[in-house]
């Protein structure tokens, strides 16, 4: 995996490990030390909104400007990442929902599909 994602991952796997931990933690906390927390996850998940923001957008335009070949490969990309956060995430978890196995299953069917490539420069 390459930096640019695991810098989106390791954030995007923190928000969704905590999440899953907080009702617990929050429970035994002072309410001081609950909003540090808080926080602290609300701060990851508007990175990662910003970041995808920043995403679409490039990807926007380079279809606007018709350049598919790397807007398919950035997109593509982002797939195997999501689906790598999920699995991981799955693989943690005992709270398996319909919509992960979903995700994890079409994305297995479009890879099929449509093998990896490289990202053309």
């Amino acid at each position: 995996m390459t930096n640019n994602g695991r810098k989106i991952l390791t954030p995007a796997l923190a928000f969704l490990l905590g999440g899953a931990s907080s009702g617990l933690i929050f429970s035994i906390l002072s309410d001081a030390e609950t909003k540090v927390i808080t926080n602290f996850f609300a701060d990851g998940s508007m990175l990662i909104n910003a970041v995808e923001a920043q995403e679409y957008v490039y990807v926007l335009r380079l279809l606007r400007d018709g350049d598919t070949e790397n807007a398919i490969a950035l997109l593509e990309r982002n797939l195997d990442l999501k689906i790598v956060g999920l699995e991981e995430s799955n693989n943690h978890t005992v709270r398996t929902n319909e919509a992960v196995l979903k995700g994890i299953e079409e994305a297995r069917e479009y890879r099929i599909e449509h093998p990896r490539t490289q990202i053309p420069r």
